[in-house]
């Protein structure tokens, strides 16, 4: 492997060897949640300095393709969820396009009275909402916490806990609402996660995150959903295409 570095190149020793421990990381030679080489077996692996092979890591740490685990190693960072927010988008259907496992568990189905936040994001008179609170989880890891809040007639839907749990919910608001999404708004904020979020994402508390409010409005261009949604920050990426 020494041969792969040139030692007469302007390009630093640890820029050199960072890019081959990324075309790794790319090729899938180490793969995802993979432990890799120590430090030391990768200084006697390329022939280099400590100092030089901690460099080379920081600079993938920092580009986020790698995580340390307090006396267990290095790994290689699970792929992010990518969401494009050119488009609605929901996280059912992405996972099923790209194919990978997902579920939901519902921690709570209830009535409750709606503070005057959500009654005016939803345009309602009524002093009840029906609310349904969900963990989602990408293969196996707890990404996003939900909280939907909707009109109480939505009550109905609390029978279909099963697809709630592994299906997309804009189906069954339209397979037993007759309610198809027109259009959403959405605002974004960084946050850090309390007691609770954290013990449902097993982190610390005090973990980034992303707070996502959704109103969702029907095809009558009346809202009929509000949700509030936290996101680990370390596990998804938003992206939009911006025309002149």
């Amino acid at each position: 492997m020494k041969n792969l570095l040139d030692e007469k190149s302007p390009i630093p020793l640890y820029h050199q060897l960072s890019q081959i421990l990324r075309e790794k990381i790319e090729r899938e030679e180490w793969k995802e949640g993979e432990r890799i080489p120590t430090e030391l077996e990768l200084c006697e692996e390329f022939g280099l300095s400590r100092g030089t092979v901690a460099q080379a890591l920081r600079e993938l740490e920092e580009e986020g393709l790698i995580y340390r685990k307090q006396g267990r190693g290095t790994f290689v960072t699970e792929k992010k969820l990518s969401l494009d927010l050119s488009r609605f988008y929901s996280f059912a259907q992405d996972m099923k396009a790209r194919g990978q496992r997902f579920y939901s568990k519902i921690i709570r189905m209830e009535k409750e009275v709606p503070s005057k936040s959500v009654q005016d994001r939803l345009n309602l008179e009524q002093d009840e909402v029906f609310t349904i609170e969900r963990l989602r989880f990408a293969d196996e890891m707890p990404v996003i916490l939900e909280k939907i809040y909707l009109p109480p007639q939505f009550e109905k839907i609390a029978s279909q806990k099963k697809e709630l749990e592994e299906g997309a919910i804009y189906d069954i608001f339209l397979r037993e609402m007759g309610i198809r999404v027109q259009k959403a708004r959405e605002e974004f904020e960084v946050i850090r996660m309390n007691s609770y979020e954290a013990e449902l994402f097993k982190v610390e508390v005090g973990f980034p995150a992303l707070l996502v409010r959704r109103v969702t409005l029907g095809e009558n261009g009346e809202p009929f959903e509000y949700r509030k949604s936290i996101i680990r920050a370390d596990q998804c990426r938003y992206s939009i295409e911006l025309e002149v």
